[in-house]
């Protein structure tokens, strides 16, 4: 939420304040009027709206922190869904008493009774005939303009580009380039000189004439990570790429000048790079059940969990497949549900419906391949890429941006960009835009994550400890995610980080969503209370004599006095 944003907004009940409209720069805009709070989502928010109530206090903030309080309870399909998915689906969130907005929904809250009413806001454009054959130079042109024109609508002067050298920041480097932003500076997170990342980085660097600065890592994000989650992060996440990125963006606000923006490439895959993906799970669900049930049956006895082959990528999809519906299986962080996270299967099921009753009604009816890419946008990309940054920007007072992100670049990718020819090839647009200025080795090496392929952070006896502390926390907040771990898996896990033993890329995912929950829920209820005493100290952000009472409430200090005002 930006500082000019109120950080906490707090309506008491009947109420009827003058009209008033709220705007959120990633988040929507809220409107009150009589005693009528509206909250109008876009699809996909990057900055979420938590909202509660208390006794007779309606209260929202796009910080999950401010709005907390000890007394809440921690919601099981919440977590279920931050263990298995990696972000918690709106509405739900982490705890009982809290609530999400939902992106891509007009909310509707009465604020006599605070009876909340929804409905889907997400209008798709009428499909074009002739994207179904539009030559790639028509192709390529009519992309180009909606990128241009979408930085051109952020107002990019002077930005900073954190650049991966992969074809999502390649392209907005090349665009920012053609448009005359000449100073924009490219920031690249180096795994190592040798990485093939950053070769291409400083070579297209050195191709589009642009200033060219390196970050380098340092050992000691990742403990700092998962003892102190919810004091850096607004909401709750779980992606092990949040170290490099947590390196990148502390380093950005410290070099550089809030003044200028940040752009972020995040989005570009799930808006142009999983159509094909949607396709193959299509077909997958047209096995018949009794097969997946038996690759999900071998998965789990081979405990192939453990092991890296092509076979295990194989049995991983169809245990998926075979434990949770086809869209969360889609998204899904990695194949553990019922390995080592033996969960309710009422839980499973309640947090695949949300899921579904958060896609479903605002997916357009006409296109079935559309689904997956949206929950990998608006959940993936919004709830957990997008937060490795977000809040350290927003904490230091920088302002970052996500083009790909933006709806209207959503609705032109997911309504047009999918029915071009060669379309099934993963960004295959994105990539014909970016030869047009890179050489095509650079452009279609193979793709990597931002994580060192070696998974180094995993052989530190510090993040080992921490794995292994996730069954063993004494935590009143941790005491259902030891529940619902398998302490023998865990345990084995870790032995074989300390050992060397090289795992599924997936596997790393769950060993660190299991620890960054356990850091988030240890440490929600003391961040909340810090947040909230900062926000006292800094009394600006439009908080008013409503909202200072209420924190002052909640922090056990009692009634401001007229010499503390």
């Amino acid at each position: 939420m930006l500082r000019s944003d109120p950080e906490l907004l707090l309506v008491q009940r009947g109420t009827q304040p003058t009209r008033r409209v709220v705007r959120y720069r990633h988040g929507g805009e809220i409107t009150i009027e009589g005693t009528t709070l509206t909250a109008r989502i876009p699809f996909p928010a990057v900055d979420l709206l938590y909202w509660t109530v208390d006794g007779d206090s309606f209260l929202v903030s796009g910080d999950t922190r401010v709005i907390h309080t000890r007394s809440m309870h921690v919601d099981p399909n919440g977590l279920l869904s931050l263990l298995l998915l990696g972000a918690v689906i709106p509405p739900m969130a982490t705890f009982r008493e809290k609530r999400v907005f939902r992106p891509g929904f007009e909310t509707t809250v009465d604020l006599e009774t605070f009876r909340v009413t929804e409905r889907p806001t997400m209008h798709w454009p009428e499909i074009v005939d002739d994207d179904f054959t539009m030559p790639a130079r028509d192709q390529v042109r009519l992309l180009s303009q909606v990128i241009d024109r979408q930085l051109e609508e952020i107002g990019t002067d002077n930005p900073i580009l954190l650049f991966s050298g992969g074809v999502d920041s390649g392209v907005l480097a090349y665009r920012l380039s053609r448009l005359g932003y000449r100073d924009t500076t490219l920031v690249h997170y180096s795994f190592g000189e040798n990485s093939p990342d950053t070769i291409a980085a400083q070579a297209l660097a050195r191709e589009l004439g642009l200033p060219f600065e390196v970050v380098t890592p340092r050992d000691e994000s990742a403990v700092e990570i998962l003892d102190r989650a919810a004091d850096l992060y607004h909401q709750p996440f779980c992606d092990h790429s949040a170290v490099p990125t947590h390196q990148l963006a502390q380093a950005v606000t410290k070099r550089f000048d809030r003044a200028r923006p940040i752009l972020d490439g995040t989005g570009a895959d799930g808006a142009f790079g999983l159509f094909a993906k949607s396709r193959s799970y299509q077909r997958l669900m047209l096995l018949p059940s009794p097969i997946r049930n038996a690759a999900s049956a071998s998965y789990v006895r081979r405990r192939a969990w453990r092991t890296t082959s092509r076979l295990e990528h194989s049995l991983r999809i169809l245990h998926r497949l075979a434990t949770m519906s086809k869209l969360a299986a889609s998204i899904a962080q990695h194949g553990m549900l019922g390995v080592g996270v033996c969960a309710p299967k009422a839980n499973v099921d309640s947090v695949c419906t949300t899921l579904e009753s958060w896609i479903g009604p605002i997916a357009p009816t006409d296109d079935p391949y559309a689904r997956m890419p949206m929950a990998d946008i608006g959940l993936t990309c919004a709830g957990i890429f997008a937060h490795k940054d977000f809040s350290i920007f927003a904490e230091s007072g920088h302002r970052v941006e996500y083009p790909f992100m933006a709806p209207s670049m959503v609705l032109f990718a997911l309504r047009r960009a999918h029915r071009w020819p060669n379309s099934k090839s993963p960004k295959h647009a994105l990539k014909s835009l970016l030869l047009q200025t890179a050489p095509r080795e650079i452009v279609h090496r193979p793709k990597t994550g931002f994580v060192s392929d070696k998974f180094e952070l995993f052989s530190s006896a510090d993040v080992i400890e921490r794995i292994r502390g996730t069954v063993r926390s004494q935590h009143p907040r941790t005491e259902l995610l030891r529940e619902w771990l398998d302490a023998a898996v865990v345990d084995t896990l870790a032995d074989d980080l300390r050992d060397g033993r090289r795992l599924p890329a997936p596997t790393y995912n769950f060993l660190w969503s299991i620890a960054m929950a356990n850091s988030w829920l240890s440490t929600i209820d003391d961040a909340s209370d810090g947040v909230r005493r900062r926000l006292l100290e800094r009394r600006g952000s439009a908080l008013g004599a409503a909202e200072t009472q209420w924190i002052r409430r909640t922090l056990n200090l009692g009634p401001e006095t007229p010499a503390q005002a």
